[in-house]
């Protein structure tokens, strides 16, 4: 140590709680003018609440415009308190919730207005208002366009010729009782994810239809004679 040097000290502290078994010092290893300082015992158990969440689910799929429904189960352990639950959707919104019972399931609804080329990332964090303490679950929701065309009488509610073309990340939905309910020629293209028609399809010339049965692929029950298109 130079001349003008300060003495330094060593504190640590390991285990400390608010019952203090003991406190033992001990010389420190740099020379003259050091000290290190232990303060041993053992930390009672905690008594602070503790906030667990459990899986994040929410629909495969949704449109824009949709309700759609999240939820989570929940538990906190340790003695009554209040919770702070904080849902992020991913689209810049955000819901606040204030939770008092000590399991249950945590739910919320949200409207998406636009699709998006990659899922939304929904975060639920719920926060123990008394120590803190937060647990945080995380869902990614697809938000996807689609198209429905509602009309029971429509002769031909959905018509493309020449060139046109209909290609779609999400649904096609028709519902129309006419045999005609869509009808394509030429080298018209209709691509979504699913397509789902009451009544009838016709296509003639280069006229294609593609379904990626990524969802929906089974018939909805809007009508008992509709149709899922195959390839």
């Amino acid at each position: 140590m130079g001349p003008g040097s300060v003495p330094s000290a060593t504190t640590t502290l390991n285990n400390v709680g608010s019952d203090v078994a003991g406190v033992t010092v001990t010389p420190g290893s740099g020379g003259p003018g050091t000290n290190q300082v232990q303060v041993q015992g053992n930390v009672p158990p905690s008594t602070d609440p503790v906030p667990a969440v459990g899986t994040l689910s929410g629909p495969s799929s949704a449109i824009p415009g949709q309700t759609v429904t999240f939820a989570a189960p929940y538990s906190v352990s340790g003695p009554a308190s209040t919770e702070t639950v904080l849902w992020k959707w991913g689209d810049g919104t955000s819901t606040t919730q204030i939770i008092t019972a000590a399991s249950g399931t945590l739910s919320a609804t949200h409207v998406y207005a636009a699709s998006s080329a990659t899922p939304y990332a929904v975060t639920l964090t719920m926060t123990d208002n008394t120590d803190g303490l937060t647990t945080v679950a995380t869902f990614a929701q697809t938000v996807t366009q689609s198209i429905f065309i509602l009309d029971a009488t429509d002769s031909g509610a959905l018509s493309l010729s020449g060139n046109a073309s209909i290609k779609i990340p999400g649904n096609l939905v028709l519902d129309s009782s006419s045999k005609t309910a869509l009808t394509e020629s030429g080298n018209a293209q209709v691509k979504a994810a699913g397509i789902q028609v009451v009544g009838g399809a016709q296509k003639s010339g280069n006229a294609t239809w593609t379904r990626a049965c990524l969802n929906w692929c089974r018939p909805l029950s809007l009508r008992s004679s509709m149709i899922a298109l195959r390839r």
